[in-house]
Formats: structure tokens, C-alpha cells, sequence
């Protein structure tokens, strides 16, 4: 019996913790509201209204009412019943709790809630020098008397009376003041309305700083932030300290991004902006008697540039335009990026399943090549983007190169029969030669040896990955092809695929590895070492002696030297280098906006 009584007890207990976790939100709780009249009567259909605002509700017929799932904080309550009277009372609701209030109605009157004073202006840190035109601004809201009839006062702490300004009929005070002395001051406004309720708001205002710097509309300028503000004119200037916030300006989000110790220069460029929609900025000047002054806060939208909320398959740049063409296969277009300009100037519509990009001139204009998985290659012009032909091919389409002379080299996903052909560009007609899959394999990626009548194939279907070279003649026909005698002994990559500009070495890789681009195609060493850095694509100086590698998980690209295979330096970025180009003195970056992100932003980077 003891146990059954036992168990019973426990159930009853589950099912009352139950219903009280049911009840009460967590960082919320409830009220227990009593009404009564002057003679201790319970009254039944009161109003109660609160403030901040609580749901609308009415005792029931023993005079209370619970009115749960309230935020934590502070609540006027006023009780009103129609042709009696009104009471007021003050509660604070507490987290998990019920909290009890007894409201007494008094006959013949009806209460109000205080008016609600918000001081919206100057905002904080609120520092102005002396003699400087400060501007108030606050919002009234009132339940009950009209703006034109609230009572307004404007205090100093130190000055007393400043203004009786009222409010409009949107219920905003304003006004203007070059009066207060040289101190801290607290301001308070102070409204009352006609039942002789009092509202009020209170801000720290000092008139003890430097005179105001503007901050000018910043520009974008390499993919940097330029800064120029106005100079300072203090006899104890120490700094300007520039700051950086998210794009609310939020006091906890500013961070500290340059000084300058020189009051005559006044230009600032943020070199590494963040990959976000908005960033703030705004600049403080410090005195040497730590007096301070914040100058105004100015907003940049996309600061490091536009950024895409996907990675593309493939990415390829025009070479004189600053422009970039990216693949986003599952939307079967090419998108065509100024990234001087941060705006997409148009997208190419391509077939499902298109391939790898190439952008080159063969020998009629540059073009931008797209092979694809519907058994074609498109062929685009690259400026105006007109179709200017579509190669058909026997087999899905994976990659092209091209011989600069009217050639044009595809592999296709076709293991067995045919896994390269080389087309006439101009008749569309396919020039012949050698398709053994004994030395090539499907699907294979491509590239042309600069300066010879050689491509380069990485495998893609077959494990381990192969490397081979594929010769032709003036014709463009395929004549013979030599396979990779280190087969599975060292690290390769087809989708890290680099020949150096002269055509003498490849990278490949994550790990770097460096091979000559000969018939030999020897295993030079890896540029990697016994470093932890991952590569995900490689450039290159003019010549070549001088290579660029961007690195998939460190906000870098690293420099290094051939034949070495030394690094020797690197470049910052503001985010994770996904493909890389030389163009001049800067490297345009892909980059991913954050280490496993799959958003990607365009960055340019100065060559030091």
C-alpha cells in the first residue's frame, strides 16, 4: 500500500512540475493581479492595462487575474473600472515567478500612466566643446493628455533651466543650445502631464572636448577603405585613433585600426576591410589631457567588395578588363564580374553540367570557351558575349585548351573511345589523330605548354591520378601522347593544375608539388615542405621564377622562387584564396569569406 502511495505521490508531482514548466517561460514570469474597491470589496471586469504593455484582460468574478508569460522588468499597472474608478500600483515581474500586486480602486477617479520620455539626441558619448551648438531631441508618448498640454523642462545639473521646448503633435522636443559652460553636464527633461503624472529621461553631455573633425564619405580604392576627415586645430593634440564597427556602429563591435600621431594627416586607408553587407567607421581625437572627441560615423556598404553566396566550379579572368567570369554550374550560367566596379555585368546563360572555363585568344578575337555535360562546346565572345559557335562533341565535354593558331582541344568523359579531340575552330570540323585511352584517360583536365605544340593532361577517373603530355603537329592533329613513367608515386591534382609561363614547370596539388613540363615530367619537390599550409591554386610572375600560391586554410598567399621552392614572403588577405590571378602589381583572389564558408568575395592585393 506504501509503495502504491508512493508511486502515486511521485505521479502527482511529474504532472505539477509539468503544468508549472508549461506555465512559465524561462527569463519570464507572471502576475497575480487583485482588485478591490475603497471598502475591501473584490471587483469583478476591472481593466487592467500596464506599462510596458501587458495583454488586455479583466478580473474575473473574484476580483484577480493571472496574466502570465511577461518579459522580466518593471510594470506600471493601472485598474480601471467604468462609472467607478481607477488604482495604480508598481510590480516587478521576476524570472520564474509569480509575482503578487494588490490594486485599490478610488471612486470618482481615473489614473494614467506617467508620460513615456525617451532623450533620442545628442547621442552617447555625448562630447561637444564649449561654445558649440548642441542639439536635443526626445520623444513623448502619453496616454492620455495631448502633446500641446504636457509640461516640459530641460535641465543642467550645473546650469539649471535650459529650455521649456514643447513637444510637436508627433510628440518630438526640440532645441538648441551654444549656452552650456565648459563642464560634465547631466540633462534631464522632465514632463508632467495633466493628473500630475512625471516622466523623465536623463543624459551625460560634456562640453570639455575637442572641437568636432568630420569624417568625409569614405571611397574604395584596390580594395581598401579610404578615410579623410577634417584636421584638428587643438594646441594639445596627441592622436587620431580610427575605428571600425559592424554596420550598426555599435559601441561593443568598434574595433581600433589605425593611429596617427600627426594632426596635419588626416587620411586613413583600412587595407583589409571585412566581408560583410555594411561596415562604420568614425574617428576619435585624442589630447594630451586625454581630452576626446568622436567625429561622425560614416557607413560603406559591401566594403571588401560584393560577395557571392556560393562557390563556382570554376573561375577565369579577361586579360586586359577587370573582369571575372564564374561558373555556377547549378544555375547554368556564367557570371561576369567587374571587381573594380563591385557589380556584375551580366550572366551567361550556359547548358546544364557546363565544365571548366578558358578564356583565350585563338587566333579570331578572345573568346571564353565553356565545354559541357550536354556534348558541346559553347564558344562565347569574351567582351560582348554573343555565341559565336558550339563544337559538338561524342561524349560529355569536361575541359579545353586551345593551340593560339585555330585548334581547339577537348576531353571528354568517355573512358574507352575517343577521350580527346581537337576541332578546327573555324569549320567545326574535328582535325584527327591519336585517341588511345592506353595514354589518356575520360574526363581528363587540360592545359597547352606555352611556346609548344604540347598539352598537358591530370586524370580524373582513374586512381592513382595520372599525368601525361599529348603532342600535335600544325594542323592541330593529335600525333603522339607520353604517360607519366612516376605514375601513383607523387601527389597530383587535376583541379590544382598551374603551368608556369614559359612552360617549364608545373604546380599541383595541395601540397605544391613542382614537376617539369617535359617529356620526363619529373618530380621536383613540394613547396609545401613540412609546413601544414594547403594550397588550392597557384600564379605566376612573368617569367616565371617567381610563384604565388593561395592557401585554402590561412588568410594568405604565400611567395616563393623556382627552381627553389622556396617561400620567401607572403601577402595577407582578408579571407581564404580559392583561385588566384597576376594582373600588373596586384593578384585578384577568389576567396572564401571564412575557413569552411561556402560564400566566396573577390579581393585585390598589392605585390609587395
Amino acid at each position: 500500500m506504501k509503495k502504491a502511495l508512493l508511486i502515486l505521490t511521485s505521479f502527482l508531482s511529474i504532472i505539477v512540475l509539468s503544468c508549472k514548466t508549461q506555465e512559465i517561460i524561462p527569463d519570464q514570469g507572471s502576475l497575480f493581479i487583485a482588485v478591490k474597491d475603497q471598502y475591501g470589496r473584490n471587483v469583478s471586469g476591472a481593466e487592467i492595462t500596464g506599462n510596458p504593455i501587458i495583454p488586455q484582460s479583466n478580473t474575473d468574478n473574484f476580483g484577480s487575474i493571472l496574466v502570465k508569460n511577461l518579459n522580466v522588468g518593471t510594470y506600471e499597472l493601472i485598474a480601471n473600472k467604468a462609472q467607478y474608478g481607477s488604482g495604480k500600483a508598481v510590480a516587478v515581474v521576476k524570472s520564474n515567478d509569480v509575482t503578487s500586486v494588490n490594486i485599490n480602486l478610488e471612486y470618482g477617479i481615473f489614473a494614467s500612466f506617467a508620460p513615456v520620455v525617451k532623450i533620442e539626441f545628442p547621442v552617447q558619448p555625448a562630447n561637444y566643446a564649449v561654445g558649440e551648438s548642441i542639439l536635443f531631441k526626445a520623444y513623448i508618448k502619453d496616454n492620455d493628455t495631448p502633446f500641446e498640454k504636457l509640461t516640459m523642462r530641460w535641465e543642467s545639473s550645473l546650469d539649471g533651466l535650459i529650455s521649456e521646448s514643447g513637444a510637436d503633435k508627433d510628440g518630438i522636443s526640440t532645441f538648441s543650445t551654444t549656452k552650456l559652460s565648459a563642464n560634465n553636464h547631466i540633462i534631464r527633461l522632465i514632463v508632467k502631464d495633466q493628473s500630475g503624472n512625471i516622466g523623465r529621461d536623463s543624459i551625460l553631455v560634456s562640453t570639455l572636448s575637442p572641437k568636432e573633425i568630420k569624417l568625409e564619405t569614405p571611397s574604395k580604392l584596390d580594395g581598401g577603405i579610404v578615410l579623410n576627415w577634417s584636421k584638428s586645430t587643438e594646441s594639445d593634440f596627441k592622436e587620431y585613433r580610427i575605428y571600425r564597427a559592424d554596420e550598426n556602429c555599435e559601441e561593443y563591435s568598434k574595433s581600433l585600426i589605425g593611429v596617427v600621431q600627426d594632426a596635419s594627416k588626416n587620411t586613413f586607408t583600412d587595407t583589409r576591410p571585412p566581408f560583410s553587407t555594411k561596415s562604420c567607421y568614425f574617428v576619435e581625437i585624442i589630447t594630451n589631457t586625454l581630452r576626446t572627441r568622436r567625429s561622425n560615423q560614416q557607413q560603406v556598404e559591401y566594403p571588401a567588395g560584393l560577395f557571392f553566396n556560393y562557390t563556382p566550379k570554376d573561375v577565369a579572368i579577361h586579360p586586359t578588363k577587370p573582369w571575372l567570369y564564374l561558373s555556377q554550374q547549378d544555375k547554368g550560367i556564367v557570371v561576369v564580374y567587374d571587381y573594380e566596379k563591385s557589380q556584375v555585368v551580366t550572366e551567361v546563360a550556359t547548358p546544364r553540367h557546363s565544365g571548366y572555363l578558358l578564356v583565350a585568344n585563338n587566333g579570331n578575337g578572345l573568346n571564353l570557351y565553356i565545354p559541357s555535360y550536354n556534348n558541346s562546346v559553347n564558344i562565347f565572345d569574351a567582351n560582348t558575349f554573343e555565341l559565336k559557335k558550339s563544337l559538338l562533341t561524342t561524349a560529355p565535354a569536361t575541359d579545353v585548351a586551345v593551340s593560339g593558331t585555330g585548334d581547339v582541344f577537348v576531353t571528354q568523359n568517355n573512358q574507352w573511345t575517343n577521350p580527346i579531340v581537337s576541332f578546327n575552330e573555324g569549320t567545326g570540323v574535328i582535325n584527327g589523330g591519336t585517341y588511345s585511352y592506353s595514354c589518356i584517360y575520360g574526363g581528363a583536365r587540360l592545359r597547352k605548354l606555352p611556346n609548344q605544340n604540347t598539352l598537358m593532361a591530370i586524370s580524373t577517373s582513374i586512381s592513382p591520378t595520372d599525368m601525361d603530355l599529348i603532342f600535335y603537329d600544325s594542323q592541330g592533329k593529335l600525333t603522339s601522347c607520353k604517360e607519366d613513367s612516376q605514375h601513383g608515386d607523387f601527389p597530383l591534382d587535376p583541379n590544382i593544375f598551374c603551368v608556369s609561363p614559359k612552360g617549364n614547370y608545373v604546380l599541383t596539388s595541395l601540397s605544391g608539388a613542382a614537376y617539369l613540363a617535359n617529356e620526363t615530367m619529373k618530380y621536383l619537390g613540394s613547396v609545401r615542405g613540412n609546413d601544414v599550409l594547403n594550397y588550392s591554386d597557384f600564379a605566376f610572375n612573368a617569367d616565371g621564377s617567381v610563384f604565388y600560391g593561395a592557401t585554402s586554410n590561412r588568410q594568405s598567399i604565400q611567395i616563393g622562387k623556382y627552381p627553389e621552392l622556396t617561400r620567401t614572403n607572403e601577402i595577407l588577405c582578408k579571407g581564404f584564396p580559392y583561385k588566384i590571378f597576376v594582373k600588373g602589381n596586384n593578384i585578384i583572389s577568389l576567396s572564401r569569406t571564412a575557413l569552411n564558408a561556402g560564400s566566396t568575395a573577390v579581393e585585390v592585393v598589392k605585390i609587395p
